[in-house]
């Protein structure tokens, strides 16, 4: 089954998850949609972010001189983590996929694995404190989204029930690279790709 959020946001997804867990007890939560690119060598428009691996960054000290982030870093359980090395390994890092969209049909975009930095900023500043902050705590974050935080905190919370928790992943296509440059013209693009990217992944699941 799939749904979309209402609005953007942590809390907008884990009240849609809610609602697919309560209807349809799902197996798995796959997170699919767009992300900005923050790394410029994989994170090029098109390309697509598979990722078992999420940095919250909203929880922060801010004192009179500074703001101190603090980040939560959360993997996905290791049945999901194994699937997606294997799905790499047969595939190669990166996987290249030929273009979905008529207007990209003899191109190929690239997928990785990587880890995703989530919260509630809008991020469209190259020198924005966030980017800074994601690329020194990991240097294997290669996109920000405003959802993959929530998907996460859900799963842990709801692990400490006797019942199955499903896993979770995240396929991000780049539909920008989160500076001033931002806007919407490849959504589409970003999207589809992902799309596909999950339709691949789903038979390692």
């Amino acid at each position: 089954m799939a749904t979309q959020t209402q609005s953007q946001g942590q809390r907008s997804t884990m009240a849609a998850l809610e609602n697919l867990r309560r209807h349809y007890n799902p197996r798995m939560w796959a997170l699919v949609g767009i992300a900005g690119g923050i790394h410029d060598d994989h994170a090029r428009i098109g390309n697509v972010i598979v990722s078992t691996d999420v940095v919250y960054y909203e929880n922060r000290k801010i004192n009179p001189q500074d703001t101190r982030r603090r980040g939560e870093h959360r993997q996905a359980p290791a049945h999901i983590v194994h699937a997606v090395n294997t799905f790499f390994t047969e595939y190669g890092t990166p996987a290249r996929i030929n273009g979905q969209m008529a207007a990209h049909a003899g191109e190929q975009y690239e997928v990785y694995p990587g880890v995703i930095g989530s919260g509630e900023a809008v991020i469209a500043d190259r020198a924005s404190d966030i980017r800074t902050y994601l690329t020194a705590y990991h240097e294997k974050v290669l996109a920000v989204d405003m959802e993959a935080g929530g998907l996460s905190q859900y799963w842990q919370e709801n692990s400490v029930h006797g019942t199955t928790n499903p896993g979770w992943i995240v396929v991000r296509g780049v539909s920008d690279n989160a500076d001033e440059d931002k806007g919407h013209s490849h959504h589409e693009l970003a999207s589809r790709n992902a799309a596909h990217v999950l339709s691949r992944l789903l038979p390692y699941f």
